[in-house]
């Protein structure tokens, strides 16, 4: 069913951050959920890499875990682990699939698959609902790593219809990008596809914290203040409470 090997990559999350563990408990919050969906707007909110730190977090939990990628608008799982996609199709059984388990991070990885004439089957509700089903015979949780919400095109599966067959559903949106506009209608799809949003995750990843804001104003003070900037700066990056990141 699967191929082992090692790889170098590691989370790009560290797993035992405050915050992490809040949205791993409130997304897995039991053995009973099993298939999670990480969905964004409209690109760049950091699905993938919330997928992967989830699938390591619930992995050191001793839990047989599977990071599905049906992420075809940017499909990078696989170069993110030196791995090669392959082609495959979701009415096949899950001996035969490509599934890899990274050794040293203990998790099991099903890459996008490449474009094949079977492609309009991952469009199917029927034939997602199968694989699944399959897929849970094997696995305690899956986290399925999709595309944005917003970017309906022929070549992105359909990631409400996704959603709205999991358990879960966990909304990513990236501060000062994601618009009020695109987060209504994100929203409106995956309630129609009847997905059950168990939380959201703002990412600032593009917005500064207050101690660089704060580092960043000193100098403003002038040449004649150096020494009094330098020391504020150094007092600011040394406090706990102003790089405290909430």
């Amino acid at each position: 069913m699967y191929a082992i090997v090692t790889t170098d990559a590691d989370s790009p999350l560290p797993i035992n951050y405050q915050e992490v563990e809040a949205v791993y408990n409130t997304t897995i919050p039991s053995n009973s959920i099993q298939t999670v969906a990480v969905v964004g707007a409209d690109g760049g909110e950091g699905v993938s890499s919330m997928a992967i730190t989830l699938a390591i977090r619930a992995a050191r939990a001793k839990r047989q875990v599977l990071l599905l990628e049906l992420n075809m608008a940017n499909p990078d799982l696989a170069a993110r682990f030196g791995l090669e996609r392959q082609p495959w199709t979701v009415d096949i059984e899950p001996e035969d699939l490509p599934i890899v388990k990274l050794q040293n991070l203990d998790i099991f990885v099903l890459p996008a698959p490449l474009s094949t004439d079977s492609d309009w089957k991952f469009r199917d509700p029927k034939y997602l609902q199968t694989l699944l089903n399959h897929l849970r015979g094997y696995f305690e949780h899956i986290i399925i790593d999709c595309s944005p919400v917003n970017r309906r095109n022929q070549q992105n599966f359909p990631t409400a219809i996704i959603a709205g067959l999991c358990q879960h559903t966990l909304l990513m949106l990236l501060a000062g990008s994601t618009h009020e506009s695109q987060l209504i209608i994100t929203k409106q799809l995956l309630d129609r596809h009847g997905a059950n949003l168990c939380g959201s995750v703002i990412n600032d990843r593009d917005n500064p914290g207050l101690a660089l804001e704060l580092c960043r104003e000193t100098y403003r003070m002038g040449p004649f203040f150096k020494k009094t900037g330098k020391a504020l700066r150094k007092w600011i990056n040394d406090s706990r409470i102003i790089n405290q990141r909430i």
